[in-house]
């Protein structure tokens, strides 16, 4: 699938995997208290499409993202949140979160 993805881009590749039937949204489905992402204002439910410049369609993908590049720098992610987009930034390292994929139908056709 990486090398799919590679080839065809992030639509494309957001299409392959719902339609074999895979998660392709990560959302939060908890946030521990004190942690980089509550203090950065991430929450429960949050959709998180996005890590540094990189989609990410897949909680595997969000957590390597995570452990690469150096502990303390700052990232943004890209968010969607009741609907919305938003821009949240926070510490690259482990965000204080627990996760879950979810299958969605992608709004945007390759």
């Amino acid at each position: 699938m990486g090398e799919l993805r590679l080839e065809h881009g992030g639509p494309l590749f957001d299409w392959l995997l719902h339609v074999e039937g895979s998660d392709n949204r990560i959302e939060v489905s908890s946030v521990i208290r004190d942690s980089n992402a509550e203090r950065n204002g991430l929450e429960r439910g949050d959709v998180i499409r996005s890590y540094g410049d990189h989609l990410v369609y897949q909680v595997r993908e969000l957590r390597d993202a995570t452990q690469r590049g150096e502990l303390g720098d700052s990232v943004t992610l890209e968010i969607e949140r009741n609907g919305r987009t938003q821009t949240v930034r926070l510490e690259r390292g482990p965000m204080g979160v627990q996760l879950h994929g979810r299958r969605v139908v992608p709004e945007e056709l390759p």
